[in-house]
């Protein structure tokens, strides 16, 4: 089958981020099934980690709708289907994917906020405008606008990655026999450190309870929540530490780290506090999380469905306390985390000290559930895949 994968910025250095890992797990899979895979996207890349790549600048933009100079690259390469990574500005384009008009599988890749959730961001909207002003669209999107896209003849299927994103778009069953949920697959080099010998050779060194937080130093992901949770459970409490892998994915974040750093010196933790900044391998991210006695990750929200350090720290056996934002709980509440209401540093302070106390005395060692592995492994995510191509176009 020739098939073509389109997503915005397909570029290498944001595939260990959401949405593109999914898109490009999505694309390296179906290509190592024997599929003819292609990647529509408008950037150039000189790293050669996607299969054939289709550059064209603006091939989708808010004001026009998709760039009708796709249409004589499909009738040229006769693909079979177009795998379309979908975002809340393709439900107000005036030309719609019909326009195609070759089958389409339409990937959901942003989360869906209502407007009163969208009203509780204050000065969210300041601090963090580029990252959170494409969620302002949610609220417009109409019930007369979904469906009018579920309508569409060669719209053959959508796909989104949690059941509570499906229940934000998808409402009194309309259109419920083109949906599916496929969840992302946990990394292929995630797994490799996870089940090779490496994960029995780290040395943590650790005496204090360890919490770890992994992400960008952005507040809404609740990097300032689990700040001020963290000054009142070092006033009760000395033997604590804080790490933060801070990811810096480009110099606009040097800012939000310098707010973070003074953050922590004016709520008295500098001293508990440890902050590692940069990009970090598999590895290292994966030693860290071992090493750690709970994953604290308390989004506000979240841009994109489904972050993958959840699935990383189930996997890995390490308790998680976080909030349910984009279906974030359906994989938490099965495995044991702990969920609790955003940007509330009470809530999050009593779930530390309740895990510190009931951590006491316990082994650190961490068992692997060879079940969840399996069940959002890369083979039953291509699965899925195949299953709905099968289902979707014949």
């Amino acid at each position: 089958m020739k098939i073509l994968v389109a997503c915005v910025d397909m570029l290498p250095q944001n595939f260990r981020r959401q949405p593109w890992y999914y898109m490009n797990s999505l694309a390296q899979g179906l290509l190592n099934r024997g599929h003819d895979v292609w990647i529509l996207t408008n950037k150039q890349s000189n790293q050669s980690k996607i299969s054939f790549p289709v550059i064209l600048e603006n091939y989708r933009y808010f004001s026009v709708g998709i760039n009708k100079e796709i249409i004589p690259l499909i009738k040229k390469e006769e693909f079979d289907v177009i795998i379309w990574s979908l975002g809340l500005t393709d439900f107000f384009f005036k030309n719609n994917i019909d326009i195609l008009k070759i089958p389409v599988i339409a990937v959901v890749t942003s989360p869906r906020y209502f407007l009163g959730e969208l009203l509780t961001l204050g000065k969210e909207w300041y601090y963090n405008n580029w990252y959170l002003r494409q969620l302002a669209l949610g609220p417009f999107i109409s019930k007369r606008r979904i469906k009018g896209f579920l309508k569409l003849s060669n719209l053959k299927a959508i796909v989104f990655q949690c059941q509570l994103t499906r229940n934000r778009y998808i409402s009194g069953g309309f259109g419920l026999n083109k949906t599916y949920i496929v969840p992302p697959p946990l990394p292929e080099e995630f797994l490799k450190v996870l089940k090779g010998e490496q994960t029995n050779k780290f040395e943590c060194n650790k005496v204090n309870f360890r919490v770890l937080y992994l992400g960008p130093p952005l507040t809404h992901r609740g990097l300032d929540t689990l700040i001020h949770a963290m000054s009142k459970v070092t006033n009760q409490m000395n033997n604590i530490e804080l790490y933060i892998l801070s990811r810096i994915e480009d110099d606009q974040l040097l800012n939000d780290e310098h707010k973070m750093r003074n953050l922590i010196k004016k709520k008295g933790i500098a001293a508990h506090t440890h902050i590692i900044s940069g990009l970090l391998s598999p590895e290292e991210i994966a030693k860290h999380i071992l090493c750690s006695d709970v994953v604290c990750l308390p989004f506000k929200f979240v841009v994109s469905d489904v972050p993958l350090v959840i699935l990383e720290t189930i996997a890995l056996g390490v308790p998680i306390i976080t909030t349910e934002r984009v279906g974030v709980a359906e994989f938490v509440k099965d495995n044991k985390g702990i969920i609790v209401p955003p940007g509330n540093h009470e809530a999050l302070a009593n779930s530390l000290i309740h895990i510190i106390k009931n951590r006491k005395g316990k082994s650190s060692r961490r068992s692997f559930d060879e079940s969840f592995l399996s069940k959002f492994s890369l083979t039953k995510f291509v699965d899925s895949y195949e299953r709905i191509l099968s289902e979707s176009l014949y």
